[in-house]
């Protein structure tokens, strides 16, 4: 059971957040209203990504076995190369101009990265978050049960 809960618990979480993304980017009625003034703008695109990274860090430690730690680096592991192909992109294959809401949104996701880390750490400090790896944690033998 534990060792379907680290296969399935990573890309659970990805899938949430996905999905949370993508019905608040559809059913959004207000960034109309924050496109209209730049500070605002800056300010939504920075919450926005930095709640979701932050979202996706804390659901694939709760998602994650025992030692926690581990699900939670490979996640932000995982959210750094997303970042390192989507720069890449940017800045060598894209041709038109850097807009400002560009860098708000990467701020937004490093800060929700760092944010998400640190809050996963502090819930789960004495809930397995630094157990100690043994094969018995991650596949259950018939006389464990």
């Amino acid at each position: 059971m534990k060792l379907l809960r680290w296969i399935l618990g990573i890309p659970l979480a990805f899938g949430i957040v996905l999905g949370l993304t993508y019905i608040i980017i559809d059913s959004n009625s207000i960034a109309h209203f924050f496109g209209q003034n730049v500070k605002l703008d800056l300010a939504y695109h920075f919450v926005f990504v930095c709640i979701l990274f932050f979202l996706l860090l804390f659901l694939s430690s709760l998602f994650v076995p025992a030692p926690k730690k581990y699900g939670t680096i490979i996640t932000a592991a995982i959210c750094y190369l997303i970042v390192l192909g989507l720069l890449y992109y940017r800045f060598f294959v894209a041709t038109d101009h850097i807009n400002i809401v560009f860098i708000a949104s990467f701020s937004g996701l490093f800060s929700g990265i760092l944010i998400g880390f640190l809050v996963s750490y502090r819930v789960f400090k004495n809930r397995g978050w630094n157990k100690p790896y043994s094969n018995t944690d991650i596949i259950n033998t018939p006389e464990q049960y």
